[in-house]
């Protein structure tokens, strides 16, 4: 048994935690965590590398000779992603969640699919979600509080200079 203090929130607790080998079989990692020592606890040394590996996002070593297949994903902005990141360009100060959902015609709960989307798409430029689209917290009438999304002043300068072709041309 393996012993490692650190961070919980590098994976996601509460499901198997399920690797592909070089061979493409799912293989079934034994991984505890321990709240109260705040450590992760492994079968094996080999299981406690590959979990890193796989917290990292490493690819494992293939063997000479034996070529994985590649995969290539593209993302294409969707439409919606499209209309949103548009209608936060409006508005640089920002805008209410379910203002935002009611004028893409989706529940509010559906919101963060769309900013999903948009951040897998903003991959293939080297951005992140915080690059794209900032969330926030603002209190309204009454003391209740609103979450609010904006454009992150680097990505709107990125429109503006031409550089996001999805975007080109539209303000």
């Amino acid at each position: 048994m393996v012993a490692y203090s650190g961070p919980r929130s590098q994976c996601g607790l509460g499901h198997p935690l399920t690797a592909v080998t070089p061979r493409g079989t799912r293989q079934v990692m034994a991984v505890k965590y321990v709240p109260s020592e705040n450590r992760w606890i492994f079968d094996t040394p080999s299981e406690a590398a590959q979990f890193f590996r796989l917290v990292k996002g490493e690819t494992p070593a293939i063997k000479a000779g034996r070529a994985l297949p590649l995969v290539q994903t593209t993302w294409a902005l969707p439409d919606n992603g499209r209309r949103l990141l548009m209608r936060l360009r409006k508005h640089p100060s920002g805008i209410p969640g379910k203002e935002l959902a009611d004028y893409l015609g989706i529940k509010p709960s559906k919101l963060g699919n769309v900013v999903v989307s948009i951040a897998r798409w903003g991959e293939k430029y080297g951005l992140t979600r915080r690059e794209i689209v900032l969330k926030r917290r603002a209190r309204v009438g009454g003391g209740k509080s609103v979450r609010t999304l904006r454009l992150a002043p680097s990505f709107i300068k990125r429109i503006d200079r031409g550089t996001i072709k999805e975007l080109k041309g539209e303000t």
